[in-house]
């Protein structure tokens, strides 16, 4: 031995002592292991490698006296050795295929560079070795005790590890693609650049393990040896690609820029796990835990994440989404920006949550729970959110254009300046609910049937708005609900398919305005000016005209059912054709009016009423009261009085003889 005691350096094995490394991996990972460059290196780099435990590995202690024969280089294929002492003993290079070394103590022996592929090495001792780039491909290593081994850039495809413990073992760079880690404890254990593709690691306890870090890596190739061996150091992360993680706990693991593609992560618990710029592109995370995990840059296209929990969790950086959160525990987190495009979170829990800015067109929230999140300036366009809880919410300056809300929940919720337009409001009670400012079809409004939108603040619903000037304005559309429009001045305004249902409008002035296809349900317009407006098609059923001005205003085939009140309007040159009409017309000036066309059958109220050239002809009055009424000049001709009221004060035409409709009152 040299002075110093130092080692010898190995002399290069002949060519055929290694021929037997070129084993035929399993086709099902075939060119996924890339063996270790470091197999190619100089024989005198390889014993500085092994004389200091590894490029990069723990610094593991070994106090066995070294036997320098040893097996280095040894051909020990297919052989029972469990015989055979082999602590300490020094295995560089040997080829061990197929042996058997069940129940073995390999404690503190070294293995750098050599071959077990194959072998049985169950329940052996492998506490503390050097195996520096080993080859346990397809190896049967269960419940053997590998703690504290370096396995740096070791091979293990397929490697059955079940029950094993790998305790603060150095793993980094190893292949495990296939690997069986069931119910293995892989504790303070290292996989710093492990590959674990398609491995099984369901059920373990990962969370002290360490997956991301530095790793040391020769940058070229070493043809041979100098003074300085120059090596790179990267910051590197384990592969789960394919990876079976169902039932894993991976507790505040950094996985940073990790591939999990495909992974199986169902039931795993990831809870404060860092994930961030992770491609998990089509992987499985059922009922994952992932509370408070950070997915940062993150792709989780065409991920299924049915029933995860991820409250507190912020989504707002992640990418990709394609993918189903239906029924996923999100409550309280943080999806501000976030793009959920066409995302099912039917069932989600997403109360509390801030969706502020979030994309969600065509997102599937059917059953959601929303209640007091936070959705300010949202798209949901197109959403379905029926059966939705929204109470409390505040979706203030949200998109809802075409978005289904059928039976929703919306108590307290806020709708300020919202886009509802073409929302689907159906059975919806928005009672409490502050519409301030949103936008709304008048249809919307009046499927609303069971809505007292006097709190709701639909549009101007409920304002006061007395003496505002809108004259001119176009406001087809707009919903006035029970707003105080007391002499509002809406001259020559576009109030076209406008809601003013219940509305105030004594005094207000509505010269020449376009009101055609109005609702104008149960509106009060006592003393109103309508003089030349248009009200075709309006709906004026039980609406109060009282004292108003109707000059030449058009009611064309509009419904003035329910008892409208037009006691003493002025209807002169009113165009009633095709109205229906079931009124009190008390003392109304409908002089020379053309009823010819007008539906009088279900009877209106002309009690006292100056009836004289009105034109009646033809028309069945029904149970009109007609008592007191002056119809001296009126025009009956073919008109049908079988059931009105008249009494002996009933002024008739000279040349009627009302003696075939006896008095009826």
């Amino acid at each position: 031995m040299p002075q110093g005691g130092a080692r010898p350096l190995p002399r290069r094995p002949p060519p055929g002592r290694l021929r037997h490394r070129r084993h035929r991996r399993p086709k099902a990972l075939e060119g996924r292991f890339v063996v270790s460059r470091a197999r190619a290196v100089a024989p005198v780099i390889l014993a500085l490698i092994a004389a200091s435990c590894g490029i990069g590995s723990a610094d593991v202690s070994i106090g066995f006296e070294v036997d320098r024969a040893g097996y280095r280089y040894a051909n020990l294929v297919g052989q029972d050795l469990r015989s055979l002492e082999f602590a300490g003993r020094d295995l560089t290079g040997a080829v061990l295929d197929g042996a058997d070394l069940r129940g073995v103590d390999l404690t503190g022996a070294i293995l750098d560079l050599a071959s077990m592929v194959g072998a049985d090495l169950a329940g052996a001792t492998l506490v503390g070795v050097q195996g520096f780039g080993l080859n346990l491909s397809g190896a049967t290593v269960t419940g053997a005790d590998l703690t504290g081994a370096n396995l740096r850039d070791a091979g293990l495809l397929e490697t059955d590890l079940r029950e094993a413990s790998v305790r603060e073992a150095n793993l980094d760079g190893a292949f495990l693609g296939g690997a069986d880690l069931r119910r293995a404890d892989l504790a303070e254990a290292s996989l710093v650049a492990a590959t674990l593709v398609a491995a099984d690691l369901r059920g373990l306890d990962l969370g002290r393990a360490t997956f991301r870090g530095d790793f040391t890596t020769v940058p070229q190739e070493v043809s041979g040896f100098s003074d300085t061996v120059r090596f790179d150091t990267v910051e590197k992360v384990a592969t789960f690609d394919g990876a079976d993680l169902r039932g894993a706990v991976l507790d505040g693991v950094d996985l940073t820029g990790t591939s999990m593609v495909r992974a199986s992560l169902a039931g795993a618990s990831l809870v404060g796990t860092v994930l961030d710029d992770a491609d998990l592109t089509d992987v499985g995370l059922e009922n994952a835990d992932l509370g408070s995990i950070s997915l940062i840059g993150s792709d989780l296209t065409g991920a299924v994440l049915a029933g995860a929990r991820l409250a507190d969790t912020d989504l707002s950086g992640v990418h990709g989404w394609r993918t189903s959160l239906a029924g996923a525990d999100l409550a309280g987190g943080t999806f501000a920006l976030a793009d959920f495009t066409e995302l099912d979170l039917s069932g989600a829990d997403l109360s509390g949550a801030d969706l502020s800015g979030a994309m969600l067109r065509q997102a599937d929230l059917s059953g959601a729970d929303l209640s007091a999140a936070t959705g300010v300036g949202a798209d949901l366009v197109g959403s379905d959110l029926r059966d939705a809880d929204l109470d409390g919410a505040d979706f203030s300056g949200a998109i809802f254009h075409d978005a289904d809300l059928t039976r929703a929940t919306v108590g307290g919720a806020t709708f300020s300046g919202a886009d509802l337009l073409g929302a689907v409001l159906a059975e919806v009670d928005l009672a409490g609910a502050d519409l301030t400012g949103a936008r709304l079809n008048v249809e919307q409004v009046l499927d609303l049937t069971e809505t007292d939108l006097s709190t709701s603040r639909v549009g101007y619903s409920s304002r006061d708005l007395r003496g505002v000037d809108f004259s001119g304005r176009d406001l087809s559309g707009e919903v006035f609900f029970g707003a105080d429009l007391r002499n509002a001045d809406f001259t020559g305004a576009i109030l076209s398919r406008v809601d003013l249902r219940h509305a105030d409008l004594r005094g207000a002035v509505l010269v020449d305005a376009d009101l055609e296809d109005v609702w104008l349900a149960k509106a009060n317009l006592s003393g109103a000016n309508l003089d030349r407006a248009t009200l075709n098609r309006g709906d004026l059923r039980s609406a109060s005209f009282s004292g108003a001005r109707m000059i030449g205003v058009s009611l064309y085939e509009a419904d003035l059912t329910g008892g409208v009140n037009l006691y003493e309007a002025d209807l002169t040159g009113a165009f009633l054709d095709g109205a229906v009409i079931q009124a009190n017309l008390i003392h109304s000036r409908i002089q020379s009016l053309d009823f010819s066309a007008v539906d009088l059958s279900r009877g209106v109220s002309l009690w006292d009423t100056d009836l004289r050239g009105v034109d009646f002809s033809n028309r069945d009055l029904g149970g009109s009261d007609l008592r007191s009424a002056d119809l001296s000049t009126a025009i009956l001709d073919g008109a049908d009085l079988s059931r009105v009221r008249w009494d002996e004060n009933t002024r008739w035409p000279t040349e009627f003889d009302p003696a075939a409709y006896p008095p009826n009152w």
